[in-house]
């Protein structure tokens, strides 16, 4: 278990507040005093509508926390009565949501910390992180042609259905219509703006990009009977979509086992890291010797070379005898090339003596070569560290 720091008055004395009406600022406050007394944050970022000034009565305040521990944690909580969200991830998982989160064509991770206010840092990496967060959202995620024609048709034959149970069962045909008309909308704001906005601004996107759309949409959701709501809902669907039910397509050959694999193999090899971290944050250094291969070897940064299983158990166990550390790893460049792969990145380790003696940080670049045994498991094989270059003297 990694280790926590408990909440300090200096720590709390370094914050900028943001300058919030009661009772959100005292639920800020205690939400951040609650999140240093559980986790040990290197930033801290308040976000959501109501740090934008946008909230409505039953708004909630999300809170995005940056630390350095190999885990995640979520946290619904209220404070003075103020419903809080708080995100807890290190560094190489939010970029891992930017990724995703891209690909999907929503953003929120993105969109919480550049629209957000750094209420705490102790590094750079939260400003980093944020700076990261504005590049990704003036980046269009289109929809591809072939997953644009998959999202038609899953809403058409949607509302295909919604319109074969109208007479029988309305109320079965209003679900599964909104459900129909919700993903049309969905669909034509990604076609259009490049991304899907968050359900509760849905429709405010739609108005200003297609005010007709609006109209429709509008009419949809006030319509009382179920054949005016069907009218609405083709009306939108002729409109974001070109279909109302079925229609002939054909999706091409599409290649089923290099990009499911690559996917899977990056899944498994980022499990493989978060494992070795959660090993060495445990103390127990004979898990780590299920993570390498047989004929393992490391050069580490002005030390003799380290080899084999038994080594690697033993002088990580002597050090994990004398520290308890907290490590972590944020990849910038991961290659997969059938049963081999290499990822790079920077190493983070904090080392704190069991005795009780005062902490003690390194940050060095890492390369790590990975084999895919015959079990189909990927393990370390092969890994180098070295430490990253002095700072420059500031220019006169």
């Amino acid at each position: 278990m990694a280790q926590r720091a408990p909440a300090t008055t200096d720590r709390l004395d370094r914050c900028d507040w943001p300058p919030l009406a009661s009772p959100y600022d005292g639920a800020l406050r205690d939400a951040v005093a609650e999140v240093m007394a559980v986790s040990d944050p290197v930033g801290i970022v308040a976000t959501g509508t109501i740090v934008r000034g946008e909230h409505h009565a039953s708004s909630d305040l999300d809170v995005v926390v940056i630390h350095r521990a190999p885990f995640r944690r979520r946290i619904q909580r209220a404070f003075r009565g103020v419903p809080a969200e708080i995100f807890i991830n290190p560094p190489e998982t939010v970029r891992r949501y930017f990724v995703d989160e891209h690909r999907a064509g929503r953003p929120l991770t993105a969109h919480m910390l550049a629209s957000g206010v750094v209420v705490y840092r102790s590094d750079g990496v939260v400003d980093d992180l944020r700076r990261e967060a504005a590049a990704w959202l003036e980046r269009p995620a289109p929809l591809s042609p072939a997953d644009a024609v998959r999202s038609r048709y899953a809403a058409a034959t949607q509302l295909e259905d919604a319109a074969d149970v109208a007479a029988s069962d309305p109320h079965t045909a209003t679900m599964l219509a909104t459900q129909a008309v919700v993903a049309m909308l969905e669909h034509h704001c990604r076609a259009t703006v490049g991304r899907v906005p968050r359900g509760k601004g849905l429709l405010g996107v739609i108005d200003t990009i297609d005010p007709v759309m609006g109209a429709a949409a509008h009419t949809f959701l006030s319509a009382v009977s179920i054949d005016d709501r069907l009218a609405a809902a083709h009306a939108i669907a002729d409109r974001a979509i070109g279909a109302r039910g079925f229609f002939a397509w054909d999706s091409g050959e599409e290649p089923v086992d290099d990009a499911s694999r690559s996917d899977a193999d990056r899944t498994a090899i980022d499990a493989l890291r978060d494992r070795w971290v959660e090993v060495v944050a445990s103390g127990d250094a004979r898990g780590l010797a299920d993570l390498v291969t047989p004929d393992y070897e490391v050069w580490t940064h002005g030390a003799p070379t380290l080899g084999g299983r038994e080594a690697v158990v033993a002088v990580m166990g002597a050090a994990l005898a004398q520290f308890a550390v907290v490590q972590s790893y944020e990849p910038s460049e991961t290659v997969v090339s059938d049963d081999w792969a290499f990822q790079r990145g920077i190493e983070r380790i904090r080392a704190t003596p069991r005795d009780g003696g005062v902490a003690r940080e390194n940050v060095q670049r890492a390369l790590v070569i990975l084999r895919r045994g015959d079990d189909g498991r990927w393990r370390y094989a092969r890994g180098m560290t070295n430490g990253l270059p002095a700072a420059s003297p500031p220019a006169s």
